[in-house]
């Protein structure tokens, strides 16, 4: 398997009808729906972080730095 393949099941459970599907495909193939897909993610967790910092904005500055610990921990 591809290394795009093996990331994406890494990060992202795959049942066994998508497991099938994959595994259906020429290898070219099974590498490019991977990189779309872990593009497609990445690009999903870049806007949940932007609403994210949007929404802190609404916070009064003096309070932003324990609810954003608060709300997303401690892990800058």
């Amino acid at each position: 398997m591809g290394d795009r393949l093996d990331q994406l099941r890494a990060e992202i459970p795959m049942n066994v009808d998508v497991q099938r599907f994959f595994d259906g495909l020429d290898e070219g193939d099974r590498e490019q729906l991977a990189g779309l897909i872990g593009e497609a993610v990445a690009r999903q967790e870049a806007r949940i972080d932007e609403a994210g910092e949007d929404a802190l904005r609404l916070v009064p500055r003096a309070f932003r730095g324990p609810v954003k610990k608060l709300l997303f921990g401690d892990h800058d």
